[in-house]
Order: C-alpha cells, then structure tokens, then sequence
C-alpha cells in the first residue's frame, strides 16, 4: 500500500483497499463514500475562511468518489504534496 501510494498509482491502490477480502460495498459505502461526499463539501467552504492543509488517509484518494475526483468535480484543481 505504501508503494502503491509512493508511486501516486491510485487505481491499483483503489484496487487493493476495495478487494472484496477486506471491504464489501456496504462497508465502502458507508467508510469511504459518505465520507468523501461530506468532505468535498466541507473543504471548499474551509479553504475560503482560511489556508488550509488537508490531509485523509489513503483509501480516500482514489476512485470516481474518492475526495481527489469529488473535488475536481466541483472545478479544483489538485496537486500531491509528496515528501522524500
């Protein structure tokens, strides 16, 4: 999952948090889905009052509901901070 992440290949990374061994659709639904939604509502409303960094675990990222998508959606644009 690290290298997944390290590589930014968020399909793959998409991919493995969803295999149906360790998540079945209810769960996303309600861990990862919701979430997200509720977040990319609530982001842009904090970056207006002030500079923000944000940051949410990996298996938010990816995916059309992942947070990166749901925020591109609403016509941000995105960028990785990535450290060494």
């Amino acid at each position: 999952m690290i290298r997944l992440y390290k590589e930014e290949n968020l399909p793959e990374l998409d991919r493995l948090l969803k295999d149906p061994n360790f998540m079945n659709d209810n769960q996303e639904e309600w861990l990862l889905t919701k979430r997200n939604i509720n977040w990319a509502e609530k982001i842009p409303e904090q970056m207006t009052r002030e500079s923000t960094f944000f940051a949410v675990g990996a298996g938010h990222l990816s995916g059309k509901n992942g947070v990166i998508q749901l925020l591109k959606d609403k016509g941000y644009t995105l960028r990785p901070v990535l450290g060494n």
